[in-house]
């Protein structure tokens, strides 16, 4: 029926009609707020947001019960910084902040039937791991919150029944761990114990691991052996940090840190050392070395346009590397060509593609559709590109040939899921490797 959707769709009160959110549309990072047919004929943008400026919640929008409004989450980055809101639009598109600035992230949210309000799951800061289960008042926009503990609910389901007395949603808790493989991947060896780790991101030298935790409470970047020994925080405490990256010799991790304002690239020694800012953009995140180590790469976001630039590890005047907009970056082991993923003007879509380090040309497409695992790497020779797949909530890692051919299987697995993962130069698997642990729950009284 319909291609490209970010999240839940919402039915219209008399079923004949859908609204749905689309992260990146055909015109590049805009975001859209859609209106189509049940069948999917007939789509209608009724507003558009700008990533990086004002752009809609990926969780999915709620069609009043009266049929006149649309609710949605949005997001946005300005001089007041990073936040979360609710907004509700008519069907002519004309937008009314129910609420301008949450203190966390939104996510699935969801109409009372009489219309005094919605419920909706998020955390309770930026940053914050467990969306709770919250109640805001329509149209003054006032806040309850339902629950209050350290489990996760209702990011993706959340239901009402008929008299709004009762919430039913699902209650999902985390269970991921880093683990390390070697030779021919069959019998790897669990080398951390905490409940989330490497869920924002794994990066690894063949000497040292970067990968992010929850362990304080926010999520932060930490550095650990091959044998999950010496473990130290890298990024600085109390701050929001993901997207961990490793330079080959494993002597500096760079990370994406989020101050009150901005989201800019740090880096310091993987001992958790002499952490300081590389990049001083409103957007910069997800960086990567190159291998000399003498550059970070990192995306910049401006105004819905994103594009690759490097810094200097030793600081200095950044450049852009490619004309193409880019939202995703692996680099090879040699360090001659970057995988990316990169938006096809002619094409009007998302592609993954290879680029050259030194000038950022398009070297060549790869045919690959990229689903819930993290970004694709090269395989340690960079002669082919290894990715996850996940079957019946199992992940396995294949292995496809740059020059063309039929994939093959490198792992086999028969249980969890693979969330983040990376090949060492000298052929280490580091990946985090668990499970979600999900139950339904009813909530009543919630008034």
């Amino acid at each position: 029926m319909l291609s490209n959707i970010a999240g839940s769709i919402t039915f219209s009160p008399d079923g004949k009609r859908i609204a749905y959110v689309r992260e990146y549309s055909s015109h590049g990072p805009t975001s859209e707020l859609v209106i189509a047919n049940a069948d999917g004929s007939d789509q209608r943008v009724l507003a558009t947001g700008i990533l990086a400026k004002d752009w809609f919640e990926v969780h999915g929008p709620s069609w009043s019960p009266g049929g006149k409004l649309i609710a949605v989450g949005k997001r946005k980055l300005n001089d007041h910084g990073y936040s979360n809101g609710i907004s509700v639009y008519d069907l002519s598109g004309k937008e009314t902040r129910l609420v301008d600035r949450l203190a966390g992230e939104v996510a699935r949210l969801l109409w009372l039937h009489d219309e005094t309000g919605l419920v909706y799951s998020a955390t309770t800061s930026v940053g914050m791991p467990g969306n709770q289960i919250w109640r805001v008042s329509y149209p003054a926009g006032d806040i309850l919150r339902i629950t209050n503990d350290l489990n996760w609910y209702g990011q993706f389901s959340l239901g009402l029944t008929a008299d709004d007395s009762t919430i039913v949603t699902v209650q999902r808790v985390p269970h991921f761990n880093l683990w390390v493989a070697r030779g021919n991947y069959q019998n790897p060896t669990q080398i951390t114990q905490s409940e989330d780790d490497g869920c924002d991101g794994v990066a690894a030298s063949n000497t040292r691991i970067a990968y992010t935790t929850f362990s304080t409470g926010l999520s932060g970047v930490s550095s650990t052996d091959m044998t999950g020994s010496g473990v130290v925080q890298v990024s600085p405490h109390g701050k929001l940090a993901r997207d961990p990256a490793i330079s080959p010799d494993g002597g500096h991790i760079a990370f994406s840190l989020m101050n009150d304002k901005d989201v800019n690239v740090w880096v310091a020694d993987s001992n958790g050392s002499n952490a300081r800012q590389l990049t001083s953009g409103d957007a910069d995140l997800q960086p990567s070395f190159s291998v000399t180590d003498s550059f970070v790469y990192y995306l910049h976001w401006s105004e819905g346009k994103v594009h690759l630039f490097r810094v200097p590890l030793a600081g200095g005047k950044p450049e852009q590397v490619s004309d193409l907009q880019i939202q995703n970056t692996s680099v090879s082991h040699l360090g001659d060509r970057i995988l990316v993923q990169y938006f096809d003007d002619t094409a009007g879509r998302w592609r993954v593609g290879i680029i050259s380090a030194k000038d950022g040309k398009l070297i060549q497409t790869v045919d690959i559709s990229l689903i819930e695992q993290g970004f694709p790497v090269f395989s340690p020779d960079d002669k082919s590109i290894v990715y996850g797949e996940t079957h019946n909530s199992v992940t396995n890692l294949w292995k496809m040939p740059i020059s063309g051919g039929p994939a093959t299987r490198m792992t086999h697995f028969t249980s969890e899921q693979i969330m983040n993962g990376a090949i060492t130069a000298d052929g280490t698997l580091v990946f985090n490797h668990g499970h979600f642990h999900s139950d339904a729950i009813l909530i009543r009284n919630f008034h």
